[in-house]
């Protein structure tokens, strides 16, 4: 299980909490499956490779941290060419993220989309809303000159495109998007949701409920 963490700094008000839910979501797994937990934020960072260490696992997470920009496709690529490409047995990407890139030189949505289709991995987004935490939200900003105008990043043109981004994602690879904000229990229950399918995933994919 690749564990990806979108760090951008949408995220800065609930990084502990999704912290605390990623944590919960792996003393879950079973004691011989391995993650890989990596964050981007205008990067993408490597914080552990695969591992069945749980406390090392623990520590990957509680180290990720708030940075600028949001290189989400970048992130899917890497992470499907880099590291599951490589290894056989049923594997996963939980993507905890928004769905805004507004950073990525490597990939496109439509690359990233399509070597997903392609790769034998189930991808299961979190998506998480930040448009409210946007700061044009919360009054709007004053750019130099005098000049308010929505950032790169955070108009609802592009949370819409980031909505339909991860439903294609789990579309495309036979997983599911978990909303926090529609699931009693919200973001610990979103995590403990994927758990139980990933559980599940010794059942061939042709014969899962979709």
């Amino acid at each position: 299980v690749i564990l990806l963490l979108d760090t951008s700094i949408s995220f800065e008000d609930v990084i502990k909490e999704m912290q605390e839910a990623a944590v919960n979501f792996v003393e879950q797994l079973k004691p011989v499956d391995s993650v890989i937990v990596i964050e981007f934020d205008g990067n993408v960072h490597v914080l552990t490779e695969a591992t069945n260490d749980r406390e090392r696992i623990f520590k990957a997470i509680r180290k990720s941290d708030i940075g600028s920009g949001a290189s989400l496709y970048d992130a899917v690529e890497h992470s499907l060419r880099k590291h599951l490409a490589k290894i056989d047995g049923r594997k996963a990407i939980v993507l905890f993220t928004d769905g805004v890139d507004t950073t990525s030189l490597k990939a496109s949505y439509d690359s990233s989309i399509d070597l997903a289709e392609e790769s034998d991995s189930l991808i299961f987004p979190i998506y998480y809303n930040t448009f409210q935490f946007q700061p044009q939200n919360r009054g709007g900003i004053l750019f130099p000159g005098g000049v308010n105008r929505t950032p790169a990043g955070q108009s609802a043109e592009e949370y819409e495109i980031g909505r339909k981004y991860l439903d294609e994602l789990s579309m495309y690879t036979g997983g599911r998007v978990f909303r926090p904000e529609s699931t009693p229990g919200g973001l610990r229950r979103a995590f403990e949701g994927i758990a139980e399918e990933l559980r599940d995933l010794r059942v061939p994919r042709d014969e899962r409920t979709k």
